[in-house]
Order: structure tokens, then sequence, then C-alpha cells
């Protein structure tokens, strides 16, 4: 990884992007707007892309990234995010934005309303677009797939919810407990179906360490976007952990 800033950084959050030698042109339409740039000199920036293309370089550059990463093309997002995490700075940030390319917002106040959202909620851990797994269909042969892979234990109490993509607001205490257990489960192909087992895997892990996940208001998709997507599919509830029973 290159650390494109020589100044060790007063910030508290860092901005972790995944994106992809097919999709990075996704960036410009969508995850850096206007909105996005407004608030860039009050975070660090650290960018992944599973694979290079021409014209990839010189768009990074002009993102001015504190931190890039560049990787081979395996294992979509959830793989870039793995292996960037493992390579930021440990302790240094306090909270952790994960998007992927085609995710974005609307309102230039979206770090502040994150940030106070967090301040707000000092008993959940992760902030996201949540989706209910009691109402999602999961891929064929999850239990299965869950077990080769090693992770069958989270499937005695598996959360209720995950979040879309594992895009969210992360407190440190959660990406420390991905570290802690060899990061996000991932594959290293680009078989869509056990990327989303994993996408899975990834929420069930933290529930299981005892974290809290709250749903961004005001719902599903309606502060962090992705892409043109107007759908409502969203988990039921806003909070969910072994410590709330929801009505």
């Amino acid at each position: 990884m290159q650390r494109l800033s020589e100044q060790t950084s007063r910030h508290t959050t860092v901005v972790c992007v995944a994106t992809r030698a097919t999709t990075w042109r996704n960036l410009s339409k969508y995850c850096f707007n206007y909105t996005f740039k407004s608030q860039r000199p009050r975070f660090d920036l650290a960018l992944v892309c599973n694979g290079s293309c021409d014209g990839l370089h010189s768009y990074i550059k002009s993102l001015q990234p504190d931190y890039y990463l560049e990787r081979a093309n395996l294992g979509f997002d959830l793989a870039a995010f793995d292996a960037l995490l493992k390579l930021l700075p440990q302790g240094r940030y306090r909270n952790f934005l994960l998007l992927h390319d085609d995710h974005w917002f609307e309102d230039d106040t979206w770090l502040d309303s994150l940030l106070q959202l967090a301040d707000a909620q000092p008993d959940i851990t992760v902030f996201g677009n949540l989706i209910d797994c009691s109402e999602d269909k999961l891929v064929q042969h999850f239990e299965i797939i869950s077990r080769v892979l090693g992770y069958g234990r989270y499937l005695d109490e598996p959360s209720p919810v995950f979040t879309q993509g594992v895009a969210g607001l992360y407190r440190s205490s959660a990406i420390d407990i991905w570290l802690r257990h060899d990061g996000i489960p991932h594959i290293h192909n680009n078989l869509k179906n056990l990327a989303e087992v994993c996408e899975r895997l990834a929420s069930f892990m933290l529930y299981h360490e005892g974290c809290s996940f709250m749903q961004i208001p005001p719902g599903y998709e309606a502060f962090l976007r992705h892409r043109d997507h107007l759908s409502s599919i969203g988990a039921p509830h806003s909070t969910y952990s072994k410590k709330v029973i929801q009505p």
C-alpha cells in the first residue's frame, strides 16, 4: 500500500472506498460527488482498487487519497476492504466509513450527520443500510458454504440483519473484531453467490461478538444512497443487538 501523505493525520475518521478496474468510473458518477468532496479536508481517504486499467491512475491521483492500494481483481469488494483494513495503521482512527464506488450522499452535512449519530448512540457499533435476514432470500447452500469456509459457529445464533455490502460507519471496536478473527470473510475468486454468503457472515461475526447495529435514519438507502435505487427493502426495526429485543 502506498501512503501518499507524509504528515501524520489528526483526523479521527477514515473513509475507505473500494472500486474495481471495471467500475472505477462510478467514482465520478456517484461516490466522489460535490457533497463528498466538500467535506474532504475533514477525513483521511483510503482507496483500494481490484485491478488496473488505462486512465485509472491519473484519476486516482486527482483524488489525492491518503492511502492507495491496488490488488488482483479477485474476491469482489469484500476482499478489497479486507486487504485495505489490514494495512491501515492500527489504533489511529476512531471511525471507519466503508463505501463502494457507487455509494453516495446528497446532503452536504453528511459527515456531521453520521458523526453526530454516532455520538448520540454510544451503544451502537455499526451504522448502515440494514437488510432483514428473515426476509432476505439467502443464496442456495448458505449453511454448507459457511461451514466449508470455517464460519459455521456463527450460524448457531446468526444476526437478524446484515449491512448491505458491509457499507456504513463502523467504530474501531468493530474493525478490531474483524482483524482479530482473520479479517472480513471473503473468497479468492469472483463467484457472486459465494461473495454474498461472505457479506452476511461479516455482520454475523460482529453480532456474535456483541456488536449492535442501527439503520441510518431516515431509512434504507434514504441517506447512504446506492446507485439509482429507490427501493425500501430494509429491516423493519432501527436497532439490533443481543441486548435489544425488538417488539
